[in-house]
């Protein structure tokens, strides 16, 4: 399970895969605050590191052949975020390797005492050989005689065997966006024309499907938001948010397919009446029904409402007076953003996330951060 699905027809050769997962979670114990109790798992090695930015602490957890297999960051620097708030992410060549991905993940919990909290970035991938069609809808993508709905960035790239210039990559939708796509030449990225190219264990797969190694595209689809996602259960058919146990490979393909069916609408433009506009495909794939939006949308604008009213008491004058209230008020927002999966339309409203827009406004007003804990949660 969650391993890569290679999906032939007689016109076709595509290998769809995951490309990165990441997913959050809380740790559960004493000592949260320092270096809490790990335990490595047999047959792997753990070295722990200084954090980042955000984080204080960082742990990577190596394979006997000294391949990176998972990072892990925990401690918040930032007082507006969880305690106890630890992240996982996987190394991209397990992805393509022989272990089931779950297996991979469960890892994680060998290393550290934690609950899960839910996913937070999930790529899928689906990699094709760029024939005379693909090449048209290519083309006709970067001249706009072929649009697809939402912001669409491009660049170009010069042939080496013509000396003209090709596009190379397309990114559609912004980067709030909950779904974003992405579209790009991928033998070029990995340079499969040197003795040296990038990620041989992908190359090996498109070898192994009897793919053109020098001609793959790849159409990418980047998931971040998973509050606003539902799945259908494979097994009871009951709508359920994805956690790590919907990695199988079956509900990624099936997801793949209703992402690129629903969202990835390209229209053959001809000017005139929207209505008029033909629809085309960049690849063929079944037709699967697996996601459920998020239902209520009343519900919805009810918690869009509520932030902003919580936006207006941090920014008003009576609050931010008060260094006290104003922390409180900014830990409310913050909290209600984070458990109402409200974190892209913040963003798209402030221009940054709600941890940074809260700590500059704490520093511009009063005394600054004094002496501040967040309140305990589980």
């Amino acid at each position: 399970m969650g391993k890569m699905v290679f999906y032939n027809t007689k016109h076709q050769r595509l290998m769809i895969a995951i490309d990165w997962l990441s997913w959050s979670g809380y740790l559960i114990g004493e000592g949260l605050n320092s270096l809490p109790e790990l335990e490595c798992p047999n047959g792997y090695r753990l070295e722990l590191h200084e954090g980042n930015n955000i984080f204080k602490y960082r742990a990577i957890l190596y394979d006997s052949f000294g391949q990176k297999v998972i990072t892990m960051l925990w401690c918040p620097k930032s007082p507006m975020m969880q305690y106890n708030l630890i992240t996982f992410q996987v190394s991209n060549m397990w992805f393509y390797g022989l272990d089931p991905i779950k297996d991979v993940c469960d890892l994680a919990a060998q290393c550290f005492m934690y609950q899960f909290g839910c996913l937070s970035r999930l790529d899928i991938c689906c990699d094709f050989e760029l024939n005379r069609k693909r090449r048209n809808i290519v083309i006709g993508l970067y001249k706009h005689n072929i649009i697809c709905g939402g912001k669409r960035e491009a660049s170009l790239f010069e042939s080496s065997i013509d000396g003209n210039m090709f596009p190379k990559d397309f990114n559609f939708g912004s980067i709030q966006s909950a779904i974003r796509w992405k579209l790009y030449n991928k033998s070029l990225e990995l340079k499969v024309d040197t003795d040296n190219y990038g990620k041989p264990y992908i190359v090996d797969r498109w070898a192994e499907n009897g793919m053109n190694i020098r001609k793959i595209w790849r159409l990418e689809v980047s998931i971040k938001e998973f509050g606003k996602i539902m799945i259908d259960d494979m097994k009871t058919g009951n709508k359920k948010y994805m956690t790590l146990d919907d990695l199988d490979d079956t509900t990624i393909y099936c997801l793949f397919c209703d992402l690129y069916h629903k969202r990835f609408v390209l229209l053959k433009h001809k000017h005139t009446r929207r209505s008029n506009d033909e629809r085309v495909y960049l690849i063929e794939l079944e037709s699967h029904k697996i996601i459920n939006r998020k239902p209520d949308s009343e519900s919805q604008r009810l918690d869009n409402s509520v932030m902003w009213h919580l936006i207006k008491v941090c920014e008003s004058d009576n609050c931010k007076t008060n260094i006290r209230t104003l922390q409180a008020s900014g830990e409310a927002l913050f909290w209600f953003v984070k458990y109402n999966n409200l974190d892209g339309y913040f963003e798209q409203l402030k221009g940054c996330g709600v941890s940074e827009w809260v700590e500059n406004l704490i520093k511009d007003n009063g005394e600054g951060i004094i002496d501040y804990l967040p309140t305990t949660r589980v």
